[in-house]
């Protein structure tokens, strides 16, 4: 079931999924929790996806004080409502193109 947006902690997701929405998006991202909302919502536009909770599992995750909605720049609030503006056709678009560009990097 998709969610209406990443809660915190962690998101896990095999290599292939990770290839195939391009990965993150420093260059457009300069504070992490923004970041990992884009990626969260790049994720949703491929599908949906459950939690790691059935059965439970172990994980830790580092304490941290919260970020999200506090000292988020302008710009990174820009760069992911630009994104959620697009639409379904343009999203998957932009994944593609940066996925491409990712596999092209990492085989050299």
């Amino acid at each position: 079931v998709a969610a209406s947006g990443a809660s915190g902690g962690s998101i896990m997701c095999s290599r292939d999924i990770f290839l195939s929405v391009g990965g993150l998006d420093p260059e457009f991202c300069s504070e992490y929790s923004i970041e990992d909302q884009l990626f969260f919502d790049k994720l949703n536009v491929i599908g949906t996806f459950g939690f790691a909770d059935s059965p439970p599992i172990e994980l830790v995750h580092l304490w941290h004080p919260p970020s999200f909605n506090q000292t988020t720049k302008p710009e990174d609030w820009d760069a992911l409502t630009s994104f959620n503006a697009l639409s379904h056709e343009q999203k998957l678009q932009y994944m593609e193109i940066k996925s491409n560009n990712l596999k092209q990097f990492i085989n050299g």
